[in-house]
This record gives C-alpha cells, sequence and structure tokens, in this order.
C-alpha cells in the first residue's frame, strides 16, 4: 500500500477520511479535489456570514449574495493531509468542524438515499420545496433557525443556502455515484490503519 502523508499543518484541524473504491482520470481527480474544496469553503463563508447578518440585520433589509464574504483565512483553508494510492484508498482531508461535519453528512446521506431508489426519485420531484428541510438535521441548522428568528427573509435564506451549500454539496454526489467516493469515516472514533483498510 502506498501512503503519502502531508503533516506540515497544524492538528487542530478536524479530519475527514473518505474511502475511494477506484482513483480516476487526472481530470475526474482535479474535479474531485475541486468539488470538495468548494463545497468545504461554502458552508464556511455560509457560516461566517452569518455572524455578519446578524450583527447587521437591524440596519439592513437583507444582505445580497453579491456582498458576501468569500475570503477563506490561510488557517481556515482545507488541507489534504493523507493519500492512500490503491484500490480501495483512501483520502483524509482536514479543515475546520461545521464544513467537515456537513460534508461527511451530505456523503453518508446521499449513500444511504441511493440504496432507496424510490425515495431518491420522489425527492427529485420535491427538491425544491426541500432544500431547507434536507439541511434540518445537518449542522447549519441552527444558523438557519437564527436567520428565520429575526425575520430574515425565506427567499434570501433559501439562496444563500442554495449557492453557498447545496449546489457544492450536490456536485460531490456525482463523484459518489461514479465510485470516487465510497464511504466516509467518522472522526470521532479511532482513525487506526485497520479500519481504514475494507
Amino acid at each position: 500500500m502506498r501512503t503519502t502523508n502531508f503533516t506540515n499543518h497544524s492538528d487542530d484541524k478536524r479530519t475527514l477520511t473518505i474511502k475511494a473504491n477506484r482513483l480516476g482520470s487526472v481530470e475526474e481527480i482535479i474535479s474531485f479535489l475541486n468539488d470538495i474544496e468548494k463545497a468545504y469553503n461554502g458552508v464556511l463563508c455560509f457560516e461566517r456570514n452569518i455572524e455578519s447578518i446578524l450583527s447587521s440585520y437591524g440596519n439592513s433589509i437583507s444582505l445580497p449574495l453579491e456582498i458576501l464574504d468569500y475570503d477563506i483565512k490561510e488557517e481556515d483553508k482545507l488541507i489534504l493531509r493523507k493519500i492512500s494510492i490503491q484500490s480501495p484508498g483512501f483520502w483524509e482531508l482536514a479543515g475546520n468542524l461545521n464544513p467537515i461535519q456537513q460534508i461527511r453528512e451530505f456523503l453518508k446521506d446521499h449513500h444511504e438515499r441511493k440504496k432507496d431508489r424510490l425515495y431518491r426519485m420522489r425527492q427529485e420531484k420535491e427538491r425544491n420545496d426541500l432544500e431547507l428541510e434536507k439541511l434540518r438535521l445537518s449542522v447549519i441548522s441552527d444558523k438557519i433557525e437564527m436567520l428565520e428568528s429575526i425575520g430574515y427573509p425565506k427567499e434570501d435564506i433559501k439562496n444563500m443556502v442554495e449557492s453557498l451549500v447545496l449546489k457544492p454539496l450536490e456536485k460531490l454526489s456525482i463523484h459518489q455515484d461514479n465510485h470516487l467516493i465510497n464511504d466516509v469515516v467518522d472522526d470521532r472514533y479511532s482513525r487506526s490503519q485497520s479500519e481504514l483498510d475494507y
């Protein structure tokens, strides 16, 4: 087994380990890594911008998507910690807690929905009505509830969640369907090598 470690980064980050059944073309791998980073950055920006909205909402009606802060500080960037290049293998990424948890929850949920084709077909039909509901059990649900509690426009909440969170996460489902993502390992448990072997 070939494993490449990247250990020059701080250990205060949370880990997301993604099991993979296969590698892919260079184009697929670049797309996969870009989509993971976009999903992570989107959740991070969503959470950061909630604080701005909550503190300034009394002064304005809403905060348009165009003026939201999208800069990711160096210490908050998603880090590639380890890669196991084999079939099956894994990708180990590190980043801030909530974006890592949101990605993990989304991937686990997508895996379960994929197993139940009828549910998935029903969900596709009702997607527009359920976009916010899909996130009710996720790590950003409390942020959505905060916005709703101050009377922030539901359409603005929906647009922000869709743009920053849902669309980037949905791109990950393509990689899951193409078996570049097989499963995710919960970092709350020991990440021993035996746990990563499958």
